[in-house]
């Protein structure tokens, strides 16, 4: 298994079994307090599996934590390597290392699962001269009273998770879906971005933030206009980058750091140059979900929407930021809070370890947004769900060092080669430890969604 480094200038990944310091009390209170008697009857547990599986599997996911491999932790504690298709080594083929291989990945199981597809192509080229395209697989009776759409790729490189949780849902749960749901998967939402391993689209616009009211007046920021020159520096050299590091510094030890985190990924209408633009204009993405909205979303009783991501919360975690409609609950709210960390949308009460803050800034103009609204007659679940890699700073430093080389570098430079590698690696691990946590939590919640909707 590679694990890519990068010691260019300014740009330095930190070993996972630093980064992940914050998290040690979590995993080594868990473990403290396994006697042998629990272990045993773990074991018995995991192994009848069922609703039961997320229990078992957040003692892992924790242990994950401190670095030791995933298979290492259940036999350890469990008393036994897995079986059959509780976790199956199948996950692998799941994950693909480009967009080209996991959109091959995604119509080979939309179609060997029996779904209609969907196709949108977008006018800009991939890196190897190629169209790009979002994707769509239509599964269940279009009259269906319940709709389960999950998006992914709305962060382009973040893509790379959400395809391999949809590729895997076809392949190994599809089969399975009731008579009762209609199920729409978007592949690809950004397909730009996700070919040419980039956050944005190729209007260098965040998605996530350019689905808001155009035309009109766009949100001030002015705490991003202060951070502005110090994010896009002109250079990406050392002196450059210890005064852009200055800068932030200066700000999170007088505003804090969840403060920074605002101010810089909030989203910002001014500076088309700089990071998290929301956009002057519907894009390409934005026009084309919207049209997936009107076709594919027409009047259900319930609906759950599920946007899949990563970069934010504990390494190989699901954190689930939204709002779960009562019939959902148990299914994907208060019963699963704990290993999922379900945080409410900005603006909502919570009672979360963070002290009512989400793990993201407030946000205007989310994908979301459109997704409710669309579905504003319905019982609506609305969730982003944030598989956790890296801590911020260094994830943000990736973005950073990306959005230079489009402005201003050379990706076919030798740096522009390591900053590609680098944040493909903030975003999408290489370590198949982690990849294994994802699949386990996306399988757990693409399924009870389904069989909430069909209570």
């Amino acid at each position: 298994m590679r694990r890519s480094s990068l010691n260019t200038v300014g740009v330095v990944k930190l070993r996972r079994t630093t980064e992940v310091a914050a998290y040690l009390p979590h995993a080594q209170g868990a473990l403290s307090g396994l006697t042998l008697r629990n272990r045993r009857r773990s074991n018995r547990r995991f192994q009848r599996c069922g609703a039961d599986l997320a229990d078992a599997v957040n003692l892992s996911l924790r242990a994950a934590a401190m670095g030791r491999t995933a298979y290492s932790v259940r036999s350890l504690f469990f008393g036994f390597r897995p079986r059959g298709n509780i976790l199956s080594n199948r996950f692998r083929e799941y994950f693909s290392c480009d967009y080209r291989r996991a959109r091959e990945r995604f119509l080979s199981a939309a179609k060997d699962a029996g779904a209609m597809l969907q196709i949108f192509d977008n006018a800009a080229l991939g890196p190897d001269g190629l169209a790009v395209h979002t994707d769509l697989a239509l599964l269940g009776d279009v009259q269906a009273s319940a709709l389960l759409l999950v998006n992914t790729g709305t962060h382009g490189v973040e893509g790379f998770c959400g395809s391999a949780a949809v590729i895997g849902w076809l392949r190994e749960e599809a089969a399975n879906l009731p008579s009762n749901v209609r199920v729409v998967l978007v592949h690809a939402i950004n397909p730009h971005g996700f070919a040419w391993v980039r956050r944005v689209t190729e209007d260098n616009v965040d998605l996530n933030r350019n689905f808001l009211q155009h035309g009109g007046v766009y949100p001030s920021k002015p705490e991003y206009a202060k951070l502005h020159q110090a994010l896009v520096p002109a250079q990406w050299s050392d002196p450059d980058l210890a005064n852009s590091d200055t800068v932030l510094e200066a700000y999170a030890k007088e505003h804090g750091d969840y403060a920074l985190q605002c101010a810089v990924t909030g989203g910002q209408y001014d500076h088309a140059d700089g990071l998290f633009f929301g956009g002057r204009a519907p894009g390409w993405s934005n026009r084309t979900f919207q049209c997936i909205l009107d076709a594919h979303v027409v009047r259900p009783r319930r609906m759950v929407f599920l946007d899949m991501h990563t970069g934010l919360g504990p390494y190989g975690q699901a954190s689930l930021l939204g709002s779960v409609a009562p019939r959902m609950q148990p299914w994907l709210g208060a019963r699963q809070a704990d290993a999922n960390r379900l945080r409410p949308l900005p603006g909502k009460s919570s009672n979360s370890a963070s002290g009512g803050r989400s793990l993201s800034a407030p946000l205007t103009g989310t994908i979301g947004s459109a997704a409710r609204r669309a579905g504003a007659g319905a019982e609506m679940t609305s969730l982003t769900v944030e598989f956790g890699t890296y801590p911020v700073r260094p994830v943000l430093r990736a973005l950073q060092a990306d959005n230079w080389l489009h402005v201003h570098g050379d990706p076919d430079s030798d740096l522009g080669r390591n900053i590609k590698a680098e944040i493909k690696e903030r975003l999408y691990p290489d370590d198949d430890d982690w990849r294994e946590m994802v699949w386990i939590r996306s399988r757990q919640l693409l399924r009870n969604a389904v069989n909430g909707l069909a209570a």
